[in-house]
């Protein structure tokens, strides 16, 4: 097989585009071809090479074919070069590919190794597509590594498609990025672009025969408005008073009693009120009249807020200005200065838009969910924690600390396939208080939490198997000692330092790392209560009440709210059922 560079012959010609502004015709790419060699290319030309043995372009050929049956991909469609395939090869796991670990890292080694060789043997290109000589006459201008790899992207772009770099434009651009988002792992956001765009004008004025051609930057909306000193001194004191009122306990606007706010709830609330104020000022509202939150929160002022956040799509107002509306009408409730009839109208505008607001599952918690549906994946996750303590054991003797960890981890995965809880709930389990053996030693646990620890306000009691009672009883007998440190408390999970408990972010952590590199998926320990509710719906489709049990939701609404939709995907795999049963 013959390589051969592109070329215009390669491609039927477009007419030309006015909106590029270029004299030549951009060249028309056919779908299902590549501009340069693929992976069934290179099988061709290994199968056809004199070098290297026999032996080893053999075991590179079963590797190319290998990679490229994980991809999912044709081999007419994976690029023969290892910077454009390396990101895509190195997300494979291989629990989810079924192959081992070594066997998929051995792929992997001959994958590399056989393109390198084939890029030096036939000089192909090693970055994409090859530059056409005007742009390589530009590229050959710039004097550094980092500005050509951040441009490399618009100039490998161009030359494919044979516009010429006086012709680059924000639609040419747009087009650029739009590419690099759909076909490339690299980074298409407007942070990227900003940076392409400034190096090209720089260069623009540095270098010499670069094209007459400036770009615009993507506007920088982090640091627009008003700073928080240049707002006014009595609004600043109001926003302070409303914030230090979070940190206790408080009735809400529905006169219910809420209890102190977290750190967290604290620097959100703040930072939104913030961005209101500096979004009312781009809009035009002068900074020196809004001086409290009843100038602030005029239904005028807020609808004018909030369109700006909602955008014009009816129907798509996205979750912040929803959340944002909601914030106005705790501010108005929360001052005495904001009129009834305002207060009511700001109530009205919330109601309004909390009926644009999607339910259900966040896209990527729809996406764990749909795993439930595979029995290898369900089989995978419940085997880990055995598999996790088999490790830990035969680590014992030589890595007792290293050994524990991995015991701790096993634990609380255990734990969370049984008792679905919350993470605050999960690192706060105290042996005997809440891992408790109401039958005495030597019978099955009991996790349980009284409704005063429990977010939604409700007992929570979950019962636990022999095998998983006996399960965390070794790690508390054999391994939990050595991560106590001198301590002598109680906590199953126990921290580090003056913290009796580990925290909840190191042990969150430490669970999605762990999982991500033993199965490939990468699943967070709250993510385990929708696994719990898709496992419940699968084999007992419409028992919300059995889901709202099992997660402690107050009422049974939240929980059709989330996962009332879980149900279409298991009808929908019935009536495949139904429909291939009648064609055999």
């Amino acid at each position: 097989m013959e390589v051969t560079p592109v070329t215009s012959e390669m491609a039927e010609p477009l007419p030309v585009d006015a909106a590029l502004g270029g004299d030549e015709p951009a060249v028309a790419i056919r779908p299902g071809e590549m501009h340069e060699l693929s992976f069934a290319g290179a099988i061709e030309l290994l199968a056809a090479a004199e070098s290297p043995s026999k032996q080893t372009r053999g075991h590179w050929i079963t590797s190319l074919r290998s990679i490229g049956r994980y991809l999912d991909s044709p081999l007419s469609t994976i690029p023969a070069r290892w910077i454009a395939v390396r990101i895509r090869v190195d997300k494979l796991h291989f629990t989810p590919l079924g192959c081992a670990r070594q066997t998929l890292a051995n792929h992997r080694s001959n994958v590399r190794a056989a393109l390198k060789w084939l890029a030096g043997e036939h000089e192909l290109p090693t970055r994409g597509a090859p530059l056409i000589p005007e742009w390589k006459r530009i590229w050959d201008s710039i004097p550094d590594r980092p500005t050509r790899g951040a441009l490399s992207t618009l100039f490998r772009f161009c030359s494919a498609r044979r516009i010429a770099p006086e012709a680059v434009t924000e639609t040419v651009l747009d087009q650029v990025m739009r590419y690099r988002a759909e076909t490339t792992a690299l980074d298409a956001s407007d942070k990227a672009r900003r940076k392409m765009v400034r190096l090209w004008n720089q260069a623009r004025e540095r270098i010499d025969g670069w094209p007459e051609v400036t770009l615009g930057e993507p506007a920088l909306v982090r640091h627009q408005g008003p700073s928080w000193d240049e707002f006014p001194q009595s609004i600043r004191a109001e926003i302070e008073g409303y914030l230090a009122g979070l940190t206790r306990v408080r009735k809400d606007e529905a006169g219910r009693r809420r209890k102190p706010a977290a750190a967290t709830t604290i620097r959100v609330e703040r930072a939104r009120i913030v961005a209101a104020i500096r979004k009312a000022v781009m809009l035009g509202e002068p900074i020196h009249e809004l001086v409290s939150f009843a100038a602030l929160l005029t239904p005028r002022r807020a609808r004018l807020i909030l369109e700006a956040y909602a955008g014009r799509e009816v129907g798509k107002t996205p979750v912040y200005a929803i959340d944002l509306a909601r914030m106005f009408y705790k501010l108005a409730h929360a001052s005495t200065h904001v009129a009834p009839s305002h207060r009511d109208e700001l109530k009205e505008i919330w109601s309004l838009l909390q009926e644009e607001r999607v339910g259900g599952l966040t896209p990527k918690n729809r996406e764990i969910v749909r795993l439930v549906r595979s029995d290898k994946f369900v089989r995978d996750l419940n085997s880990l924690p055995r598999s996790l303590m088999t490790r830990a054991r035969a680590a014992k003797s030589h890595a007792p600390v290293k050994a524990a960890a991995l015991a701790q981890v096993a634990v609380a995965i255990e734990i969370l396939r049984f008792a679905p809880v919350r993470m605050r709930n999960l690192c706060s389990i105290v042996i005997g208080t809440n891992y408790v053996k109401p039958a005495g030693p030597g019978e099955p646990a009991l996790i349980t939490f009284p409704h005063y620890d429990v977010k939604n306000r409700v007992n929570l009691d979950f019962p636990l198997t022999p095998e998983t009672t006996a399960f965390i009883d070794e790690y508390i007998h054999e391994y939990r000692p050595v991560l106590l440190r001198g301590q002598n408390g109680d906590a199953l999970f126990p921290g580090g330092g003056d913290s009796e408990c580990k925290s909840t972010t190191t042990l969150s952590q430490q669970i999605t790392d762990i999982i991500f590199k033993e199965i490939g998926r990468q699943i967070t320990p709250h993510q385990f209560r929708h696994i719990a509710g898709a496992l419940i719906l699968r084999a007992l489709p419409g028992n919300y009440e059995f889901v709202r049990r099992v997660l402690g939701h107050k009422n049974v609404q939240t929980t059709m709210n989330f996962y009332v939709g879980l149900e279409t995907a298991e009808a929908n795999a019935r009536f495949s059922r139904l429909v291939s049963s009648l064609l055999t």
